[in-house]
């Protein structure tokens, strides 16, 4: 999507493309390591108590590195191995719970990646990806977990808040905008405002802008008004002025956070009664936004939209008996048919069409990634 956009910049002069940074820094979002030369690396995985949604991790390494990944499930079995270049699944009364790919080289920056989703009905707690060197090197990686508003999974503390900037927030020539507190003297950057760099170390966010308790007009009405916070506020206050930043107007210092990782290890209070988190501008790029900051320009997206009305997760006394939590799955992972180099199109979609799925849930007939 990033690279679609630096495109349409390039094509004229006098164009500009301003983006919200993504609200996502205290969620425990990223982390990132390196799996040791011959040896092994325990990444843990949590997914809260009551959680009847799906949730989905992915991590990046470089393109010369090989990992194998083992998955521990919450009771600590084992479900298989998951070699480079291959996939597999594990189900539980013919659905498929959980789907793993080991993807090597992406055609857009040469990268390689594991993707782990967990259907409605898997197991909650603390899972565990066992990362194996299978080249004889030291491997470094960075993994981000998918945003859901319904049910947030996330990586245990102290958590790693860098590299949180959404997915399409990392393109070279879009002005990307985090958030500050202009109530307040010292004008600190907002608690909930993402984070740099990019995964191939450009610093991003460039400028920030007024987005703690703002007031905006409120839709659907005359002469309403709401408070909201978030760097889509933000944003829309930077594109008032987009030139600025670019080399041809007055400029704002750029506002960085200088905290070390993991400072707010804990996210702070919600937003007062009465005032929302404005969503992000990303969450409209065709794929949802809590994968974020995991980019670098080249890798792929498999952004969904959430402006296209899923239905909200069922509270877990009424789901359906298939959406509700399971408990520990039995046997062995499945190795899928085919090729696993390419991901499953449309016709082997590893997790069907819920009736309480998650907004920006993956749906069937979507492309992967």
């Amino acid at each position: 999507m990033e690279q679609g956009i630096d495109r349409l910049l390039e094509q004229a002069p006098d164009r500009a493309v301003v983006i919200a940074a993504s609200n996502s820094y205290a969620d425990g979002i990223h982390t990132e390591g390196t799996v040791p030369k011959g040896g092994r690396y325990d990444l843990p995985w949590i997914v809260g108590e009551g959680d009847i949604t799906q949730n989905e991790l992915e991590l990046w390494y470089p393109g010369d590195g090989r990992l194998s990944v083992e998955i521990l499930q919450p009771d600590g079995t084992s479900l298989g191995k998951v070699d480079p270049n291959e996939s597999g699944t594990v189900s539980r009364d013919g659905e498929v719970v959980l789907f793993v790919a080991n993807r090597l080289h992406d055609p857009n920056n040469g990268d390689n990646m594991i993707g782990v989703f967990l259907n409605t009905g898997a197991p909650t707690g603390r899972w565990t990806l066992r990362l194996k060197d299978e080249a004889g090197r030291s491997t470094p990686f960075h993994a981000w977990v998918e945003r859901d508003d319904a049910g947030q999974s996330s990586f245990p503390p102290p958590h790693n808040s860098t590299h949180t900037i959404g997915s399409i927030s990392c393109g070279r020539h879009t002005l990307v905008v985090g958030s500050y507190d202009a109530h307040k003297p010292a004008l600190p950057l907002s608690w909930f405002s993402s984070a740099g760099p990019t995964r191939d170390g450009r610093p991003k966010p460039e400028v920030s802008a007024p987005g703690h308790d703002v007031v905006a007009a409120r839709s659907r009405s005359k002469t309403g008004t709401t408070r909201m916070s978030g760097t889509s506020m933000a944003a829309r206050h930077r594109g008032r002025r987009p030139a600025a930043g670019r080399g041809q107007g007055p400029q704002e210092e750029p506002r960085r956070r200088t905290d070390p990782p993991g400072r707010h290890r804990n996210r702070p209070p919600q937003p007062a009664p009465g005032q929302r988190m404005a969503r992000p501008l990303r969450q409209r790029a065709g794929l949802s936004q809590g994968l974020s900051g995991r980019c670098d320009v080249g890798r792929p997206h498999r952004r969904r939209d959430r402006a296209r009305g899923h239905t909200r997760p069922q509270h877990p006394a009424h789901a359906p008996a298939s959406s509700r939590q399971g408990g520990a799955l039995a046997g062995r992972m499945k190795p899928c048919a085919g090729a696993s180099s390419s991901p499953p199109n449309s016709s082997s979609a590893p997790f069907p069409p819920s009736p309480a799925r998650r907004p920006g849930a993956w749906k069937a007939g979507s492309r992967w990634p």
